[in-house]
């Protein structure tokens, strides 16, 4: 059994085809390693996150979830209009333009969100609330 890291890497096995690597007086494993590393650095941390919708409007499709670690503005993308109190499942990131799909625990339906702000307060996510909703009261 290998152990994965929070992004799936299986390091048991980088650890394994490093020792392996061919090494003699003229190749180094050093730049290899180093690259190896480099690499999965880059390497998106996303998992699935639970959040609360705190409030929703029927004529606006942006959402206010509350999550352990604050509060998020979304744009939601799906036919079922999500209601206060729903938790929902999804690899939320806010600082990436693209959608995500996520899951309402209460229904199992699925659906398309994008984030749109995050702040540790409501005030801060509701920062880039449009004008065109009514943004809920503070």
């Amino acid at each position: 059994m290998h152990a994965l890291d929070g992004r799936g890497v299986n390091f048991a096995a980088i650890n394994y085809w490093i020792a392996r690597m061919p090494y003699s007086s003229g190749f180094s494993r050093l730049p290899m390693v180093i690259g190896l590393f480099a690499m999965l650095a880059g390497a998106p941390l996303a998992h699935a996150e639970e959040a609360t919708v705190v409030w929703e409007r029927e004529r606006c499709e942006y959402v206010l979830i509350k999550k352990a670690d604050g509060y998020g503005l979304i744009m939601q993308f799906s036919a079922e209009r999500l209601k206060p109190d729903d938790v929902i499942e999804s690899e939320f990131q806010f600082s990436v333009n693209s959608g995500k799909q996520f899951t309402n625990k209460r229904t199992g339906e699925t659906g398309m969100l994008r984030g749109v702000n995050f702040g540790l307060t409501r005030s801060q996510a509701l920062k880039s609330f449009p004008k065109s909703c009514k943004a809920p009261a503070e």
